[in-house]
C-alpha cells in the first residue's frame, strides 16, 4: 500500500473518530434542556462549568430542573445557583437516587441567612465516588425566571 493511501486511509478513520465525538450525547452542554424534570432527563453538568438555565412555571405551575454530575469521594463540591432574571428565588436538593433514599443527601434555599440573597448554595463532601443528582426549583411553586447553575470542586 502506497504512503498516500495509507496517510488517506488514517485521515478518513480520524475524520470519523472527529465527527462522532463531536456528536456524542454524553458531553455536557452549556445550557439546560427541556425537559429535565427527572432523573431519567437529568442534565450532565461537568465539573467546573456552568449551566444556564430558567425556571418555566407550566400546568400544575411546577419546574424541578434535575442536574446530574460526576464526583469523586474525599472531595468537596460547591453547587450554586445565581439568578441572572430580576430576582429569581431557587431552592436546590442534592440526592444520591442509589437506593431507596427518601430523604436528600443536602438541601438549600437561600444562601444568606438573612434574605438579602435569593442564590441557592450547597458545599458538600462526597463520601463514595459516584453520580450525584441534584434538583433546583422556585422557591414559590409559581416562580419563574433565568438563572446559571454551576458546579465546583473546592
Amino acid at each position: 500500500m502506497s504512503v498516500f493511501r495509507r496517510l488517506a486511509t488514517l485521515l478518513a478513520i480520524f475524520a470519523a473518530v472527529f465527527i462522532m465525538a463531536c456528536n456524542s450525547t454524553d458531553s455536557a452542554a452549556t445550557s439546560e434542556s427541556e425537559p429535565n424534570n427527572n432523573a431519567d432527563k437529568a442534565d450532565k453538568i461537568t465539573v467546573g462549568t456552568t449551566l444556564t438555565a430558567e425556571i418555566q412555571a407550566e400546568g400544575d405551575g411546577i419546574d424541578k430542573d434535575y442536574y446530574k454530575f460526576k464526583a469523586e469521594a474525599g472531595e468537596t463540591y460547591l453547587i450554586r445557583t445565581r439568578y441572572t432574571s430580576d430576582s429569581t428565588d431557587t431552592k436546590m436538593s442534592l440526592w444520591d437516587f442509589a437506593g431507596d433514599d427518601v430523604d436528600p443527601l443536602d438541601q438549600n434555599d437561600d444562601i444568606d441567612e438573612d434574605g438579602e440573597d435569593y442564590n441557592a448554595g450547597i458545599e458538600w463532601t462526597c463520601e463514595t465516588s459516584g453520580t450525584y443528582y441534584f434538583i433546583v426549583s422556585g422557591f414559590e411553586d409559581d416562580e419563574e425566571g433565568s438563572y446559571k447553575v454551576s458546579v465546583t470542586k473546592e
